[in-house]
């Protein structure tokens, strides 16, 4: 059987010095040599440029330098193989060989984080695509990196299968890593009654069933006496102000998510963090003066409209410090939902129409937030009097301990 010898590369002016490793097959065994290869032993490298092009380059990249090795030519058909692991070539043993080794620029990169290593894509997605796998306008499917004012962010993109979490006995998707390495995730259900239903079936994405364990219920957003007055937009509000003077009084859905989190999560309260924040968006156009009753856009809808989303809070008197609150409209743009797609889907769809934080407009007889419509795609027209689903979003600290890879099978565990 033939023997092979592995390889480690460096190159000096196309000259090649190294040490091998024979390994042979037949009887599983390693014995390290070294020796000192012939000069027809020669390498050229070629890296690949922002065209997509192949430029030779000085030398072979370092092994988290950015590349992947892609293929190799050698003359006299000489068949090699890398080893992604020792960053290494594997040739025939005491083989001549001349080769030209093409490394492409990665795609991905490995991060450490909270959920272990992740693999991140180093792509950037086309906000104006809603995103899946296959179906959609653009298949931009995994973790993806946003920077904030706050640092880095890992965001989960489309139809992905790797954010499942059990924590306090329900299901939760994440939605991403925080700046400070905390995860931000979504409410999908209870535990106990979705592994009865089939919790392959019931948490797949694009699941198309309305019932009730989905969220915690239907509420109206807002209760305050006059629906029209824009205050209502808010997380809390006070009347007669753009944003609350201090504290303010709970919007209606600020109280059934603190109640709920009292009746479920308080005594995980330590395990959940508060620094993260939820963004209550409610500033407007430049060019707008605010006033309790008249007709205008918030910045959050013009930013979904023209495919600008964001990730974080403009002002800091809109960032809620609590311990639970509602997703973003900018986020489910991020996780591959579109003001002008259906996206039946992505993680986030899931055959209801629900609510977001983000203030959309004031129109005299009514205030609107923006909303994750039944077919998956962003709605604008969420009157803050009407009844819809209501689903918790919490941050989970950083120093949790999980286990788990974050498949339906596999879900992450948070103990």
């Amino acid at each position: 059987m033939m023997k092979k010898a592995l390889i480690f590369i460096i190159s000096v002016i196309g000259l090649i010095f190294a040490s091998f490793i024979i390994f042979d097959q037949k009887e599983q065994e390693l014995n390290e040599v070294s020796v000192n290869h012939e000069l027809d032993n020669m390498v050229g490298v070629y890296l690949e440029d922002e065209n997509g092009e192949y430029v030779k380059g000085p030398e072979i990249p370092l092994k988290d330098g950015g590349y992947t090795f892609n293929h190799a030519v050698c003359e006299n058909d000489v068949e090699v193989e890398w080893n992604e692991e020792n960053w290494s070539l594997v040739v025939p043993n005491s083989s001549s060989f001349k080769c030209d080794l093409y490394f492409e620029k990665s795609k991905v990169k490995v991060v450490d984080t909270v959920l272990g290593l992740i693999n991140v894509n180093l792509d950037v997605p086309n906000f104006n695509k809603s995103s899946c796998t296959t179906g959609c306008e653009e298949a931009t499917v995994g973790i993806y990196e946003e920077t904030t004012n706050k640092g880095t962010t890992y965001y989960f993109r489309g139809d992905v299968d790797n954010n499942y979490v059990v924590f306090a006995g329900f299901y939760w998707r994440i939605i991403r890593l925080n700046e400070n390495g905390s995860i931000r995730m979504i409410y999908s259900g209870k535990k106990d009654e979705i592994d009865r239903m089939g919790k392959s079936e019931v948490l797949a994405n694009g699941y198309n069933d309305v019932g009730s364990y989905k969220n915690i219920g239907s509420y109206k957003y807002s209760i305050y006496l006059y629906d029209d007055f824009s205050e209502n937009v808010g997380f809390t509000y006070t009347i007669g102000l753009q944003r609350p003077n201090g504290v303010g009084t709970n919007s209606n859905i600020k109280s059934i998510l603190e109640n709920w989190y009292t009746n479920n999560l308080q005594k995980y309260d330590k395990m959940i963090e508060n620094a993260s924040g939820f963004c209550n968006d409610r500033e407007v156009p430049d060019d707008v003066t605010w006033s309790s009753q008249s007709v205008f856009s918030y910045v959050g809808r013009d930013r979904i409209q023209k495919h600008l989303p964001m990730l974080g809070c403009s002002n800091p008197n809109d960032l809620y410090l609590t311990k639970i609150g509602l997703i973003t409209a900018d986020e489910v743009a991020y996780a591959g939902g579109t003001f002008d797609y259906r996206n039946e889907l992505y993680y986030l769809y899931n055959g209801q129409e629900y609510w977001t934080m983000t203030p959309s407009w004031v129109n005299r007889g009514s205030a609107y937030l923006l909303t994750v419509d039944s077919n998956g795609h962003i709605d604008v027209d969420g009157g803050v009097a009407g009844t819809l689903n209501t689903i918790p979003v919490i941050n989970l600290r950083s120093d949790v301990k999980i286990t788990g890879s974050g498949t339906i099978s596999d879900p992450y565990v948070v103990s």
